[in-house]
């Protein structure tokens, strides 16, 4: 009788042990995965622009038109951005347009730091050659006049446009990438039962002109009754800056 207890004793010590190895090999591996393999973090990447400005820029040490300089940067000098400021600052000056960021801090090549203002940087030296062929002021093609179309470049990639003929005055704010279709159309004019639109584009380096005139006959109660039209196609010569 000891004997049979015994050896159910056994039987069930080692239906025990069979157990417990059968679980062990079923349960998942924990594999030791490489610290490098559980972090995300990115490196940060570098922005760069240049400094368009040609008579040089003062690098400021603090974002005031009055403050300290740290050094001074010249003309396509390459920088490193560090911060823009959010949108929605506006320009104390009223140069610029709403919402423009107005100050940059930047880093020089050799470790300095400062700020300067959004219009007098770029992101490439193509985009400073593009505002330099672009902004001036134009008139008729060997006339002296007073009358001009004058373009100026206010940063973040946009152009004011003046029309500042005797009978219209016309402004515009005109995106670089409209400047660099082959056409693009200043706001139309109107007065005294005028109306003028006036359409440039550059061809050959040169800046085309075309104006284009509807005139309205009016009857006695000043109602328009005939329409004529006038055109002028003409280039516009750069007047060099003084």
């Amino acid at each position: 009788m000891k004997k049979c207890a015994c050896l159910f004793s056994f039987i069930l010590i080692f239906l025990s042990i069979e157990s417990c190895s059968k679980n062990k090999d079923s349960a998942p591996a924990v594999e030791n995965l490489p610290e490098t393999s559980l972090q995300t973090a990115q490196t940060p990447v570098t922005e760069y622009a240049f400094i368009n400005s040609k008579g040089g820029l003062k690098l400021k040490a603090m974002p005031e038109t009055e403050g300290e300089s740290v050094c001074e940067l010249k003309d396509k000098t390459q920088v490193e951005v560090l911060t823009r400021p959010a949108a929605g600052a506006e320009a104390a000056d009223g140069e610029l347009t709403v919402n423009e960021p107005v100050w940059v801090q930047i880093k020089t090549a050799d470790g300095k730091t400062g700020y300067v203002l959004s219009r007098y940087i770029e992101d490439s030296l193509e985009a400073i050659d593009f505002i330099r062929k672009v902004e001036g002021s134009y008139n008729e093609s060997g006339k002296d006049s007073d009358q001009k179309i004058t373009i100026k470049y206010i940063g973040n990639k946009k152009f004011d446009v003046d029309a500042n003929w005797k009978m219209f005055q016309s402004k515009n704010l005109l995106t670089a990438e409209e400047i660099e279709k082959s056409d693009f159309l200043i706001r139309s004019g109107s007065r005294d039962g005028v109306q003028v639109d006036y359409k440039l584009h550059f061809a050959d380096g040169e800046l085309n002109y075309d104006f284009v005139g509807q005139y309205w006959d009016f009857d006695a109660d000043n109602n328009p009754i005939n329409r004529r039209e006038s055109r002028i196609n003409t280039k516009l010569k750069r007047i060099e800056s003084e």
